[in-house]
């Protein structure tokens, strides 16, 4: 049976028939300047953002039907699943794409609960992104010589990945900026992984892990 994850609530397991569910498009903050005087219009949306658009936040409509045991049982599992989710931040998993997932604060309300049938309405505001359910990891290895390492983002979101160092201290160059790490872990707003393959060097002693989870809009 088809179903969406919200959670650890699986809404198939708990015998829910998935009705209908719709997730509206990512739109882009646009911020347009008309010019006075002027047919002109100034697309500023990128202005402060290194030339990336950002996104508003998308609504997930999910209505589910059971007909699954009496009124009364279908009363409890109602409100089991609005005690368990409403007003919760959680990860969504949509049907067809355990690749991904959504983040999102969730609403649920009754819709009805006659003799026979009973339906919830799930309304979420997410995140605009679809991230990946498996986060890219990489560890390197450093030695006295330097060795180059390419990372790639296969996603549409950059990101600023997590570095841990163990058994050891590295040096570690990205751009035209570089750093000496010791043992620990660290976010390094320099190191910003944008869509595509980038080089990063390295040397020293020990590992280097650098691990990020990339995202799509769709």
């Amino acid at each position: 049976m088809r179903g969406i994850t919200f959670g650890t609530y699986d809404t198939a397991a708990q015998q829910w028939t998935l009705a209908s569910w719709s997730l509206s498009p990512a739109v882009y903050k646009a911020n347009l300047v008309q010019v006075p005087a002027s047919d002109l219009v100034l697309d500023l949306s990128t202005a402060l953002t290194d030339g990336e658009a950002r996104y508003s936040p998308r609504t997930l409509t999910v209505t589910l039907e059971t007909s699954v045991g009496d009124r009364l049982t279908r009363k409890g599992r109602i409100d089991q699943a609005i005690n368990q989710l409403s007003g919760k931040s959680v990860n969504i998993i949509l049907p067809d794409d355990n690749a991904h997932y959504l983040i999102g604060r969730l609403n649920l309300q009754e819709v009805y609960n006659t003799p026979a049938h009973a339906s919830i309405l799930i309304t979420a505001t997410c995140d605009p992104w679809m991230y990946s359910t498996d986060e890219t990891v990489y560890t390197l290895t450093a030695a006295a010589e330097q060795q180059e390492a390419t990372l790639s983002n296969d996603g549409r979101r950059s990101v600023v990945p997590t570095v841990t160092v163990a058994d050891g201290s590295v040096h570690i160059g990205y751009g035209a900026s570089s750093w000496d790490l010791s043992e620990g872990t660290y976010q390094i707003p320099e190191l910003y992984i944008t869509p595509g393959d980038h080089t990063v060097t390295y040397s020293g002693t020990g590992t280097i892990t650098i691990r990020y989870r990339e995202a799509v809009l769709s």
